[in-house]
């Protein structure tokens, strides 16, 4: 008796251009062969049309286990729009450039598109990609597209979220969606974790397995709780500030507890607020005439009674994104000590929570010394960074690096010292309570 083959149905796939005759008896074994294709191109993903919602601002999300299509949704979606700017979340691998200088774009754009991206921590953007965690470089892949995107462009994102831990997902998605809406960029999040749609406001959702098309929703608002704290929750997050130490006087403290998407309850956020210094250069701006009396001791008693000082705003890393700063600046200003309120920030032409939090914002001037020190750079053709590497200075420079050194007081490492001042903007903010911002 002669054994013979049982007859199955073959299936077809879509495929390359060329297939190897290798290639082809491999997946003939399964009962599978390349779909013939016109030309030798492949078809357009028969689904592609599903994703209407690519034509308007916000986020679509493309969703669906492993294995499930999403790969080859995302190729329909380009050629489905061949005459459309589309830019892919990925960054380069240049090891001789840090993660900032990757985005290739101005100062303040870079520091708003690592801040969406979910990278508001410095320190990571002096590193090049390749010192990056994982989830630290599927981030600034994110960054380089949100930094170059303009309006009407596709941003396409895949595996979006998915290394990262479920609380900074949700951190990560809260941010992308407003920086979608407000760049009118669309933005196609690929992932296979089924609570992405929580994490996001979209427009549509696409489920990859089916191709059909589901209704947009809002994304769930996390639960933030803002209460009163004390020096322990300043020193439980001191060391995610950009100044070390606790500030000195400290005299209200409130703090943001957050419930994560597992049901843990951890301390996201800290505001210290402290006695005011008694000279201040934005004052006369923010409030003229009110502490510039000829009796310094009545113009100390009057502030001491009247201002306190938002000193210390920290955020964790894992909870950037969620509008926490502006939210506990808020809080305060909602309930404050005093009648008025101020805080001065080194960070504050990059980060604008203050503002958002509506506080008035002064720029402040260069101080004498650094002004004197600028000058003198200028002079010998040199940028505040050319004291930050090692080089023989003139005597010119090294004798108005002591001068400036000894005006600010610094006597370890004065040139990076000085460099650090020079570069920063820094900004001081005002708020009377009761009265319109």
């Amino acid at each position: 008796m002669t054994n013979r083959p049982t007859t199955r149905p073959v299936r077809t796939a879509d495929a390359a251009a060329w297939i190897s005759d290798e290639a082809c008896r491999a997946s003939a074994a399964f009962g599978l062969l390349p779909s013939p294709t016109p030309n030798g191109r492949t078809p357009i993903d028969p689904y592609a049309a599903a994703l209407s919602a690519l034509s308007r601002p916000g986020v679509v999300l493309l969703t669906g286990p492993s294995g499930s299509g999403k790969s080859r949704r995302i190729e329909g979606v380009r050629r489905a729009f061949p005459r459309r700017r589309i830019l892919d979340a990925t960054a380069p691998d240049d090891p001789s450039l840090g993660a900032f200088d990757l985005l290739g774009v101005a100062h303040d754009r870079a520091v708003h598109a690592l801040a969406a991206a979910g990278l508001a921590e410095p320190a990571l953007w002096l590193r090049p990609a390749p010192w990056l965690s994982v989830g630290e470089r599927s981030r600034l892949a994110l960054a380089v597209a949100i930094a170059r995107a303009r309006p009407g462009d596709l941003v396409i994102c895949d595996e979006f979220a998915s290394c990262l831990d479920r609380a900074t997902a949700q951190a990560l998605g809260a941010a992308a969606s407003r920086w979608a809406a407000r760049a009118g960029v669309t933005l196609l999040a690929a992932t296979a974790h089924a609570d992405a749609g929580r994490f996001l406001t979209t427009t549509a959702t696409v489920h990859a397995p089916s191709g059909s098309l589901g209704p947009g929703r809002e994304r769930d608002r996390p639960a933030l709780r803002i209460e009163s704290g004390d020096a322990a929750d300043l020193d439980a997050l001191a060391h995610h500030h950009y100044r070390p130490g606790r500030p000195a006087a400290v005299v209200r403290v409130l703090r943001c507890v957050r419930t994560t998407p597992e049901g843990e309850h951890v301390l996201a956020g800290v505001l210290g607020v402290s006695m005011p210094v008694l000279n201040a250069s934005w004052r006369p701006l923010a409030w003229p005439g009110r502490f510039e009396s000829t009796d310094r001791r009545a113009n100390a008693r009057r502030l001491n009674h009247e201002v306190r000082c938002i000193a210390r705003v920290i955020v964790t890393p894992g909870s950037r994104g969620l509008g926490i700063a502006s939210m506990l600046v808020r809080a305060y200003l909602d309930d404050p000590l005093t009648p008025r309120t101020e805080a001065a920030a080194a960070m504050g032409a990059c980060c604008l929570f203050f503002r958002a939090a509506g506080m008035r914002e002064y720029r402040l001037p260069r101080l004498p010394h650094d002004a004197r020190l600028a000058d003198a750079l200028d002079a010998e053709g040199l940028r505040p960074t050319d004291l930050i590497r090692p080089a023989d200075r003139s005597a010119f420079i090294a004798r108005e690096l002591d001068r400036w050194a000894r005006h600010a007081r610094v006597r370890i490492d004065p040139a990076r010292h000085a460099a650090c001042r020079l570069l920063t903007e820094p900004r001081a903010y005002a708020h009377t309570h009761g009265a319109t911002p």
